[in-house]
């Protein structure tokens, strides 16, 4: 229509008025043609797809072209096919941008999905091998008091072993003791005091001999008792441990 041709010769003009030496016109400015030209008070809406201003100002330029050419205006028919070239490449960059930027979008919300997965995940089994670790010490605190315990009643045990056994005098210190009660009932005082003496002295030795024995081989019951309870002290720690790498190779292949 008569109408339409206005409208398009004057979006034309008007772009050709605005345009860059090469001929062309910024989008924004071409919206801004288009709201000044009859598009509406209304907002340019943003779609990923073509623009509705852009389709209706394509299909009133094609339309005017082709009206132009068959009128034999050459002039303006190009004019149309110009501004139609350079409005669909600049629609084309606007949408190949609109793709790029959603595309960013979306990888940032990926990878800020995955940053935040990877956190929860690292937390949660940092969470899981505190507690491994304070049961595991706990363990070995209870096994521990436990040895102390063991090794108290164990060093009794000894003890009261050690005192309710009679000591065994030497054979010598025997039969000294025995002349010693001999002459003391046929109250021979001199020699029984001399007797004595000497089996009070040998009796000392003897007790102190003794008393060294039973000490070593206390000492040696005692040192066996511990090792086996250092033994099984590292066992534990070593299933622990064991059982620590198990958890931590399950953490990498998760």
């Amino acid at each position: 229509s008569n109408d339409d041709d206005d409208d398009a010769r004057s979006l034309v003009r008007s772009a050709a008025a605005n345009s860059f030496d090469d001929g062309r016109v910024s989008f924004r400015e071409f919206v801004q043609l288009l709201e000044n030209g009859g598009g509406g008070d209304d907002e340019v809406p943003c779609y990923d797809g073509i623009d509705p201003k852009v389709l209706d100002f394509l299909r009133i330029l094609e339309s005017y072209r082709c009206r132009s050419e068959s009128r034999g205006e050459y002039l303006e028919a190009g004019k149309a096919k110009e501004q139609i070239a350079i409005l669909r490449g600049q629609e084309e960059k606007r949408q190949e941008s609109a793709v790029r930027a959603r595309q960013i979008q979306e990888r940032i919300r990926v990878q800020v999905a995955h940053n935040r997965q990877y956190d929860e995940f690292n937390a949660e089994w940092d969470r899981f091998m505190k507690e491994f670790d304070d049961t595991s010490r706990n363990y070995i605190a209870e096994m521990t008091s436990e040895h102390s315990k063991r090794l108290a009643a164990y060093q009794n045990e000894l003890r009261r072993d050690a005192l309710s056994k009679p000591p065994k005098w030497s054979r010598e210190l025997l039969e000294w003791r025995k002349r010693q009660h001999v002459l003391a009932r046929q109250k021979i005082t001199l020699k029984r005091k001399k007797i004595k003496a000497l089996t009070d002295a040998l009796r000392d030795e003897e007790g102190k001999s003794m008393n060294a024995n039973h000490a070593g081989r206390f000492a040696l019951k005692e040192a066996n008792f511990r090792q086996q309870q250092v033994a099984e002290v590292r066992a534990l720690r070593k299933r622990i441990e064991a059982r620590r790498k198990e958890h931590a190779l399950r953490r990498q292949l998760d």
